[in-house]
């Protein structure tokens, strides 16, 4: 995997807390579950703590909602298991989307359509830091249990203030299609400081994360999120956006998944 041409990029150091970090952080090896979910767009609206932002409104008044469980197996930064719940959104200044999901396959440079990130627990500390400390990511350390095989994932996060769970997906699934993935964009609050300030007092970064590989879409599951009796914002957030014993509309799986989080620019 490491000597696949996708990776031949230049690099950049960025030191953090942790140690010294190269840009774009390489994922050479990695595992991910998505679920995804039609909600509300008003409790999209109350999860997203960003006056920069909207949800990007889809018929019936709903937004799209991921949660994405990533085994990280061999990256540039170590191993890690990560969790993360985000919303389809736009940049307020810009109108909604006449195609909505259409957009998502539009060359990331023409595109505004992308992923504010609501939430990002992680398993190591270098994860954490290098994610909080550049982009802002919404991150905090948690354990992660994530077992999966040809066609049942279970996965949780633990609340790391105790013993329950913020909340948990399991469930089998059966006749995929598999398609390319498609590159990401993701938004996080920032204040701009000298790594990413372009001079404008931007708080908002995008951040583009190339991908290579297939997801293999499944219609039908049994796959449920569960929410626990935590009181962590997360589980918070979770609640929020109203999704305890849902089933998501769609689910996704990749084993070949390779990417590249590339430097953010203020937005």
């Amino acid at each position: 995997m490491r000597s696949n041409d996708f990776f031949n990029v230049p690099l950049e150091n960025f030191s953090c807390s942790k140690g010294q970090v190269d840009l774009p952080i390489q994922y050479f090896d990695t595992s991910l579950f998505m679920g995804l979910y039609l909600v509300a767009s008003d409790a999209v609206k109350d999860t997203l703590l960003s006056q920069a932002m909207k949800p990007v409104i889809l018929p019936g008044g709903k937004t799209l909602v991921g949660i994405i469980a990533f085994e990280y197996r061999d990256t540039s930064i170590g191993s890690y298991n990560e969790v993360g719940l985000a919303a389809l959104c736009v940049p307020k200044h810009v109108e909604n989307p006449l195609f909505s999901l259409a957009d998502i396959f539009k060359p990331s440079n023409s595109r505004d359509l992308g992923f504010f990130i609501i939430d990002l627990p992680v398993t190591t500390e270098i994860a954490l830091a290098a994610g909080k400390e550049y982009w802002n990511y919404p991150k905090f350390v948690a354990q992660i249990p994530l077992e999966y095989r040809a066609d049942y994932v279970n996965f949780s996060v633990r609340d790391p203030n105790g013993s329950q769970n913020i909340m948990s997906m399991k469930g089998d699934f059966q006749l995929g299609v598999s398609l390319p993935v498609f590159d990401l964009l993701t938004y996080t609050n920032h204040t701009s400081g000298p790594s990413i300030s372009d001079g404008s007092g931007s708080t908002q970064l995008k951040t583009l994360i190339r991908t290579k590989g297939d997801l293999r879409y499944y219609m039908y599951h049994d796959v449920t999120l569960e929410i626990g009796n935590s009181t962590h914002a997360m589980a918070k957030n979770l609640r929020k956006l109203d999704l305890d014993g849902k089933r998501p509309f769609v689910l996704a799986e990749s084993h070949d998944f390779l990417s590249l989080l590339h430097k953010g620019v203020p937005v």
